[in-house]
Order: C-alpha cells, then structure tokens, then sequence
C-alpha cells in the first residue's frame, strides 16, 4: 500500500473505534454526566484555540521576515482573525 491509502485507512479505522465508542458511552450514562458540565468544558475548549490560534500567529510574526515569505505571512493574519473572531463570539456567553 502507498502512503494515502496507508493515511485513509487509518482515518477511517480511528473514525469507526471512536462511533463504537461513543455508542458505548451513550449506553453508559456517562453521556449524561457530561451534559450536566457541558458549558464549563465548552468554554475551556473554546478558550483553548483562541490561544493556539494566537500562538500560531506570533510565531508567523515573529519568526518569517516580511520580504522572503509574504504567504506565511497572510496565512499568520488568517489565524490572527480566526483567533480574534472565535474570542469574540466566545465572550458572549
């Protein structure tokens, strides 16, 4: 097998144990549980790529000059918008 098809099989075998998964837990209550906190966890995650958007956006600021690589450039600005798009829509909750 080449390496794609290496890729999609193993996409697709972590796709199918996390349904079971799921289906297991759903039988389980556990579900439930996690309902009752769903906001707090929510939040947290959401708090969580803010950062990493940001993160990832100071390190293309800081690390590509601005005349040798202007794409990492635009692609920094991208997650600069991404992370403050996602902080804002997260402060209304």
């Amino acid at each position: 097998m080449d390496r794609l098809t290496k890729q999609i099989s193993i996409l697709l075998a972590s796709s199918f144990s996390l349904f079971c998964i799921l289906f297991i837990l759903d039988k389980s209550h556990l579900i439930q549980e996690f309902m009752l906190h769903y906001l707090v966890i929510h939040s947290v995650i959401e708090y969580l790529t803010v950062f990493v958007s940001l993160s990832i956006a100071l390190l293309g600021w800081l690390f590509y000059k601005y005349t040798d690589h202007v794409k990492y450039i635009i692609f920094s600005s991208a997650f600069v918008a991404v992370g403050f798009f996602v902080f804002v829509s997260s402060s209304y909750v």
